[in-house]
């Protein structure tokens, strides 16, 4: 991270919508998945981040791909080593997860 950053940064990224497809039913025919922007966006927040401080990364979306992958994506970088810790989504027992 940037010398001095952030203590906590929150990426509310752009996503496809899905979790709002109740209230908006028409939706499910325009879903496009943001995943390269999603990645795009964290990257870039992350470097914002200071040494000892937290990044936080949220959808509306309920697609597998648009949240753990997103994130699997963006710790399997060859810079994330050594600098961040990895969250292990097999240990989370309930619907969504937390980085701690």
């Amino acid at each position: 991270g940037v010398s001095g950053g952030a203590d906590l940064i929150l990426v509310d990224a752009p996503c496809s919508s899905s979790g709002v497809i109740r209230r908006h039913a028409s939706l499910r025919y325009h879903l496009i998945l943001q995943t390269e922007l999603q990645l795009e966006i964290l990257r870039n927040a992350s470097q914002l981040v200071k040494k000892s401080g937290i990044l936080v990364y949220a959808t509306c979306s309920i697609f597998h791909e648009e949240n753990e992958d997103v994130v699997v994506m963006f710790e399997s970088q060859p810079e994330f080593d050594n600098v961040w810790e990895p969250f292990d989504f097999d240990e989370q027992e309930k619907e969504g997860f937390w980085k701690n």
